[in-house]
C-alpha cells in the first residue's frame, strides 16, 4: 500500500500530464458505430451530383477534380447521368460509385478502413465490356479513395487519393462558395461531413505519455481510488455521529453521486417528504464552488408551500436563488463554501436541518 507522500507525488505527476483535445461534435459522430463506408459514399455521392438538390452545384465534384493528376484536372465537372453506387459487375462484386461525364466515366473505390484487396481488374473489365455501348468514346478514371491516398499495387492505372488532400480541397471550395452565397443548411451539412471525415482519418492526438502513464500506474490508480472510497465512508459516519449528537436525533445519510463527484444526503427519520440537505465536493481545478450544501424541501404541492419553503431556507447565506425541480415539486436553495473546514460543514449541516425540519413541521 503506497503510503500518502507517494499517492501525492503521483497525484502531482497526474496533473502535470497534458489535457487531450477533445474533437468537436458532429451530426455523424453522436452515434456509437461511427459512419464509415457505405453512408460516407451516399453522401459524398449526393454532394459530387452538380445537378443534387443541395443546390452547390459542382463544387464537390470541382474539388475532387482539382486533386487528379494535372492531364485529368481539364475535364468537364458536369455529370450526364446521376451518380451509380454499388454497380454490379459480371461477376456480381459491386464497384462503390461510378461518375460519368460528357467523355469520361470515374470509377472509384472508397477504402475508409479496409485494405486494398477488391478486385480492381474486375472493375476495370466492367468498364472494357461496356465500352462500345454505354461509354464509347469516353476515357477511364480509376480511383482509390483512402486514408492514406495509396493506389492499389499491381494497377498503375489507378489514382490513389488521400481523403485529407479531398478534404482540404473540398474546403478551400467551400471558403470560396461561402463569400458568395448566404448560409444554408446544405452547406452546413457538408461542413459537418467534413469535420467528421477529418475525424476518422486523422491519427489519434490522445497524448502517448498519458497512454504510458496510466498503464504503467494502474495499481496506483485503483490504491487511490480505493482511499478515496474508505476516506469518504469515514468522514460520513463522522458526520452522521456528530450531527445526531447535536441534534439529538439519528440523522439518516446515504451517499450520492453528481457527475461523477460524491455527495452526502442526510435528513430526519420523521420526515414525511423526501426533503435533505446534500452535502457536495465539486471537482474545479481553481476550487472555487468545490463544496456545497444544497437543500432540497419535498412535497411542493402549490404557491403558498414554496412561499412557505422560501420564508424559512431562503436564508441570507444562500448564494444563488431558489430553484424548483421534480416537476416542480422540490423547492432548492444552495449555499457554497470556500475551504474544506469541518468545523464550519458541520455548524452549516446542523443549521440547515433544523431548519428544514421546522419546514418538516408546517
Amino acid at each position: 500500500m503506497s503510503t500518502p507522500q507517494q499517492i501525492q507525488s503521483f497525484l502531482d505527476t497526474l496533473r502535470q500530464l497534458p489535457k487531450p483535445n477533445t474533437p468537436e461534435a458532429t451530426i455523424f459522430s453522436i452515434g456509437s458505430r461511427g459512419y464509415y463506408e457505405n453512408p460516407t459514399t451516399d453522401i459524398l455521392a449526393f454532394f459530387c451530383n452538380n445537378n443534387g438538390e443541395h443546390g452547390l452545384g459542382s463544387l464537390v465534384l470541382e474539388a475532387l477534380v482539382d486533386i487528379l493528376p494535372e492531364k485529368l484536372q481539364s475535364i468537364s465537372c458536369s455529370l450526364s447521368t446521376p451518380p451509380e453506387r454499388e454497380v454490379i459487375t459480371s461477376s456480381n462484386k459491386r464497384i462503390d460509385l461510378i461518375f460519368e461525364g460528357k467523355d469520361w466515366v470515374m470509377i472509384i473505390e472508397n477504402k475508409i478502413f479496409h485494405e486494398q484487396n477488391n478486385p480492381f481488374d474486375d472493375y476495370q473489365n466492367h468498364f472494357t465490356k461496356n465500352k462500345e455501348k454505354r461509354f464509347k468514346n469516353k476515357e477511364a478514371i480509376f480511383i482509390v479513395l483512402s486514408p492514406s491516398g495509396a493506389s492499389p499495387t499491381n494497377f498503375d492505372n489507378w489514382i490513389g487519393i488521400s481523403y485529407p488532400r479531398l478534404i482540404d480541397s473540398i474546403k478551400h471550395r467551400l471558403a470560396e462558395y461561402f463569400f458568395k452565397q448566404p448560409l444554408n443548411k446544405w452547406t452546413v451539412l457538408l461542413r459537418e461531413f467534413l469535420l467528421h471525415l477529418e475525424s476518422i482519418m486523422s491519427t489519434s492526438s490522445y497524448p502517448e505519455e498519458n497512454i504510458d502513464f496510466v498503464i504503467a500506474n494502474l495499481s496506483r490508480f485503483r490504491e487511490a481510488q480505493q482511499l478515496q472510497d474508505q476516506s469518504l465512508k469515514a468522514f460520513q459516519e463522522q458526520l452522521q455521529i456528530q450531527l445526531s449528537t447535536e441534534l439529538g436525533v439519528i440523522i439518516n445519510v446515504k451517499p450520492d453521486n453528481w457527475d461523477g463527484s460524491p455527495v452526502m444526503r442526510f435528513a430526519y427519520p420523521s420526515w414525511i417528504s423526501n426533503s435533505d440537505i446534500a452535502l457536495s465536493f465539486g471537482s474545479s481545478e481553481n476550487n472555487v464552488n468545490r463544496y456545497r450544501i444544497s437543500c432540497y424541501a419535498g412535497n411542493i404541492v402549490n404557491e403558498e408551500d414554496r412561499n412557505h419553503a422560501d420564508s424559512i431556507l431562503n436564508t441570507n447565506d444562500c448564494d444563488i436563488a431558489p430553484w424548483n425541480e421534480l416537476k416542480n415539486t422540490f423547492r432548492c436553495y444552495r449555499t457554497y463554501l470556500e475551504d474544506f473546514d469541518r468545523k464550519e460543514i458541520l455548524k452549516k449541516l446542523v443549521e440547515k436541518l433544523k431548519l428544514m425540519d421546522s419546514f418538516e413541521k408546517r
